[in-house]
């Protein structure tokens, strides 16, 4: 009984996680379909507004390769992406050694693997939860990137991210994002009469800036819930044969006591049988038996 008991609460317990998982699989799968609807339009729109810059020939700023480079890190607030933390604090702590310089940080789980590492932290930002989110944080981490930089100014920005590729493809790289390149071997259009080189200039790097990072966002937050999706699903296939494994050791367990109950019954039975026949003494002969 005490095993069937101990059994019976196993199962009840991995029922419960269970149903966690899958709770935690169906939000994690909202969200990455979310994620992807958003990124493919940012794709489209960044490649067109780079053609669309480099044809008109805009010469984009250079920046002063003395200057302190910002190193920008994209994780996720929370757990149960597998190794999707873990990866990108590794691309970080690698670029971070090769380089020294002021860090950002999006995703206060992602700060503290880099804090466990001895990376230097310049700031933590609360990572987006959805694609809703990702306008809020990227105002905040602008901001974040312009209090970084030295009285010499920006030698550069550095996103570390996930690159997305689908589920189950974790691609972790270190991009640019300042300076911007763009090909402009190609032959340009004439100068515009309504706005000046310089007024052209100033939007196209403010238009390229915000998709870059906007895109940058996307590609790390999709990266994480289809990271999560994978290893919700993975827990829930380990869970779900544990929990067979359990139904069958349980309903083996009521076999055998019920089987010994049987027995134990039998026996006594037998010896109160037994001890009746004793007491009766033997049968007097020569007396039918009615």
């Amino acid at each position: 009984m005490k095993r069937s008991r101990e059994l019976a609460q196993r199962l009840h317990a991995l029922s419960v996680l269970s149903e966690a998982f899958d709770a935690v699989r169906s939000v994690a799968a909202s969200r990455f379909r979310g994620a992807r609807a958003a990124l493919e339009p940012y794709r489209l729109y960044r490649q067109a507004l780079h053609e669309a810059v480099a044809c008109a020939g805009v010469m984009l700023p250079g920046i002063d390769a003395e200057a302190p480079r910002v190193l920008v890190c994209l994780g996720s607030d929370h757990g149960l992406c597998g190794s999707f933390n873990a990866r990108v604090a590794e691309r970080a702590a690698e670029e971070l050694a090769a380089r020294p310089g002021p860090s950002i940080v999006v995703g206060r789980r992602l700060g503290r693997i880099l804090a466990r590492r001895g990376a230097p932290t310049d700031a933590v930002l609360e990572a987006p939860a959805n694609e809703a989110d990702v306008a809020r944080v990227m105002l905040r981490l602008s901001d974040e990137v312009m209090r970084a930089q030295g009285p010499e100014g920006l030698g550069g920005v550095e996103v570390v991210c996930a690159r997305f590729g689908g589920i189950g493809s974790l691609d972790v790289r270190a991009e640019a994002l300042l300076p911007l390149h763009l090909d402009v071997t190609r032959p340009s259009y004439p100068p515009t009469p309504w706005a000046s080189e310089a007024e052209l200039t100033e939007v196209a790097v403010r238009e390229l800036l915000f998709v870059e990072l906007q895109s940058f966002l996307l590609e790390s937050l999709a990266s994480e819930h289809s990271a999560r999706l994978l290893a919700t699903q993975s827990a829930s296939a380990w869970l779900d044969e544990h929990r067979e494994q359990a139904r069958r050791r349980l309903a083996s367990a009521e076999r055998e006591a019920t089987t010994q109950e049987t027995l134990e019954l039998a026996t006594v039975a037998g010896r109160s049988g037994a001890g009746i026949r004793r007491r009766a003494g033997p049968r007097a002969p020569g007396r039918a038996a009615r």
